[in-house]
């Protein structure tokens, strides 16, 4: 559903600033580029295609030491490490040029993640070398995405999907963003959106730049120029 994000994630061009936008979700930049105009033109746009592994391969069945199948078949994968490459190559010549970037969405790029390291997994056969880079590639190249951004000092904007928050085997009915589990700790503000009044509103939820004195705080139609101020006028408080 339209929740305005996405659209916050491209008010910058509408405030004079180049954007490099990566469409990790087919579609997102089609749904978040409204009233650009001739403003288009500042935006840089990255598309990536992702494999269909279930349209193009049988799958396996996996079934557990305890004889129990797992819920989803085995897929041997194939692309993802192309994709991975390429948005690599992308977000790092994108700080080369002014402007700020998007990923568009984080969740997608988790995904992408995860399935280009256990692409490469495929083809590795020593039990050492597997369990590194199952536990420890992927989360060392998505801090990589993150920490790049913030060793260049330019603005990185993620939009993710979200899920609802599950403490043990009890639902809390809190969203949280769907995607890497890290991602909020990395992020210097987190915002949830939501449509009031056909209105895009953000509700802070976490926020390192800007104290915790500011979280559950609503900003009604956020652009980045408002939630730039916003971080700056938080810190003066502290």
């Amino acid at each position: 559903t339209r929740s305005g994000k996405s659209t916050f994630a491209l008010s910058g061009v509408k405030e004079g600033r180049a954007v490099h936008y990566h469409e990790l979700d087919t579609g997102s930049y089609r749904r978040a580029n409204i009233g650009l105009g001739d403003l288009e033109k500042n935006v840089s746009l990255y598309k990536y295609s992702t494999p269909s592994d279930a349209l193009t391969g049988e799958g396996k069945l996996v079934v557990t030491g305890r004889g129990n199948p797992m819920p989803q078949l085995l897929y041997d994968l194939e692309g993802w490490i192309g994709v991975w490459d390429q948005f690599r190559k992308n977000y790092v010549a994108g700080f080369k040029s002014d402007g700020y970037s998007v990923l568009d969405t984080e969740s997608m790029l988790w995904l992408i993640v995860r399935n280009a390291v256990t692409e490469l997994m495929q083809t590795v056969t020593d039990k050492d070398v597997l369990g590194r880079l199952k536990f420890s590639e992927p989360n060392n190249r998505m801090t990589s995405v993150v920490r790049y951004a913030k060793d260049k000092d330019v603005d990185l904007v993620m939009t993710a999907h979200e899920k609802e928050q599950w403490v043990g085997n009890e639902p809390t009915g809190l969203l949280i963003p769907d995607g890497w589990s890290h991602m909020s700790d990395e992020a210097d503000i987190v915002l949830n959106f939501k449509v009031e009044n056909k209105k895009p509103v953000a509700t802070v939820s976490k926020s390192a730049a800007a104290g915790l004195e500011v979280v559950g705080m609503k900003i009604i139609e956020p652009t980045m120029q408002i939630m730039s101020e916003f971080i700056v006028a938080a810190r003066g408080l502290k």
